[in-house]
């Protein structure tokens, strides 16, 4: 069935921004109560005296590791690793079809010494590889994912 879908509106996100920050209201920043700060300091404080002793402890090690943990940069983003474009790499791959193969025990016996060197082309497919080297499609359908 063909149904028809409404086109989506194209929305300006910079002017959806730029009208959200329009509208907020920084008047009440500027005013800072005391009072407030002063009762949100008591909560917390009262809090942090009904921590066990040894939590209280633990946690003034951890928070300040775990924070400073945050900010330091990891390994990975440091050590980038270059690897070489044009690297040959061996790949075993049984050339014998599936219909060809007698059975599992005479797997060592059907590996061919002689190979073939073909340069993957931009664009190339692993079908279109099989096709153009006469290679047996079902071959290519029992590869492991």
């Amino acid at each position: 069935m063909n149904r028809r879908h409404r086109k989506k509106q194209k929305v300006d996100h910079v002017q959806v921004l730029k009208d959200k920050w329009q509208a907020l209201d920084f008047s009440r920043l500027k005013k800072i109560d005391t009072s407030r700060l002063s009762e949100i300091r008591d909560k917390a404080k009262g809090l942090w005296t009904q921590l066990p002793r040894l939590h209280r402890r633990i946690l003034s090690v951890l928070v300040p590791i775990v924070i400073v943990l945050l900010f330091l940069p990891s390994q990975k983003a440091d050590t980038p690793q270059v690897t070489p474009a044009n690297q040959r790499v061996a790949v075993s791959v049984n050339t014998a079809s599936l219909s060809e193969q007698p059975s599992q025990t005479n797997v060592e016996e059907l590996v061919e010494t002689d190979w073939r060197e073909y340069t993957v082309k931009k664009g190339d497919t692993l079908a279109r590889v099989f096709r153009t080297n006469q290679l047996p499609m079902a071959d290519l359908n029992a590869l492991p994912a």
